[in-house]
């Protein structure tokens, strides 16, 4: 399930050991409550992102995503999982974040690399 239209969301994967570069730079600083953009240098659509999984693990599946929905309905047809798995799967306001197109960074690799 996945909020907003899949062809025009975008996010910013990152890989663990860059994030975890990240993090022991950011710790070395000499500045607290520093603040950066943790994302990859690529962006991807959510359908685009799906076709390279398919890919890369040479698998055949069928991604069912109702476009255009709102992030509360969404939030909704996420409940049974959430008591399935006794946890919860997704949060409203991650939700909200990918409707609004949000979870993409407005700075370049670069820049981001310079905040460090």
């Amino acid at each position: 399930l996945f909020p907003g239209d899949p062809k025009k969301v975008h996010f910013q994967p990152v890989h663990v050991r860059d994030l975890a570069e990240m993090a022991v730079k950011i710790g070395q600083l000499d500045a607290p409550n520093t603040a950066v953009d943790a994302v990859g240098p690529e962006k991807f659509t959510f359908h685009d992102f799906m076709c390279l999984v398919k890919r890369a693990i040479g698998k055949q599946f069928c991604v069912f995503i109702p476009s255009g929905l709102p992030a509360s309905i969404v939030f909704q047809m996420t409940r049974p999982i959430n008591f399935a798995l006794d946890d919860v799967y997704v949060e409203m306001g991650d939700l909200r974040i990918l409707e609004n197109d949000l979870a993409c960074s407005p700075l370049s690799p670069e820049e981001g690399a310079a905040v460090w």
